[in-house]
């Protein structure tokens, strides 16, 4: 039986220095039945030319492939647009500088699957520094309150929104 479609949603811009990385997270997932949509809002660097070059040597990867790139429009109208493109039974944002470990896609659809009565699934994010040679699990005292800056788009400012899925139909409702 074959897996429902995930549209992975990569919001991009001014990333040209983690851009790579990001693709090669989604690229890596132990889970064959994605679509990406990256929409380069308005970037000013190498960003795009980047991940377009990546894309078009993993075109096999994919069920589909959406490049855009146009004037910014801000983050939050950059992916209501994905998910208005979005063809996939669930959707996954992930932001240009962030990375999933393999299995994050697979283990979220399977949660998903198996309860049905849910919407939206989140998991616990791992901080890497860059300039520092540490890490920082987050996690949330509250679950609530970390759903709810999901759904907002808002939140710590870093990593909440690569951590969702969502059924495309509860985010099409709102």
């Amino acid at each position: 039986m074959a897996r429902p479609l995930v549209s992975v949603i990569i919001p991009l811009f001014n990333k040209e220095k983690y851009i790579l990385s990001t693709i090669k997270s989604v690229v890596s997932q132990d889970y064959d039945n994605l679509e990406l949509i990256l929409i380069d809002d308005g970037s000013t660097d190498n960003s795009f030319e980047i991940a377009k070059r990546m894309l078009s040597l993993k075109e096999g990867r994919f069920k589909r492939i959406v490049l855009l790139s146009r004037e910014n429009w801000g983050m939050t109208k950059t992916k209501n647009q994905g998910i208005s493109l979005a063809y996939g039974v669930y959707v996954a944002f992930l932001d240009a500088d962030d990375l999933w470990l393999h299995s994050k896609v697979s283990k979220q659809v399977d949660f998903l699957e198996d309860n049905p009565e849910i919407q939206l699934v989140l998991c616990n994010h791992v901080m890497l520094y860059s300039r520092k040679s540490k890490s920082k699990c987050v996690s949330y005292n509250s679950i609530n309150r970390k759903v709810k800056n999901w759904l907002m788009m808002t939140g710590y400012g870093g990593l909440l929104e690569s951590t969702g899925m969502a059924r495309k139909s509860a985010l099409d409702e709102i």
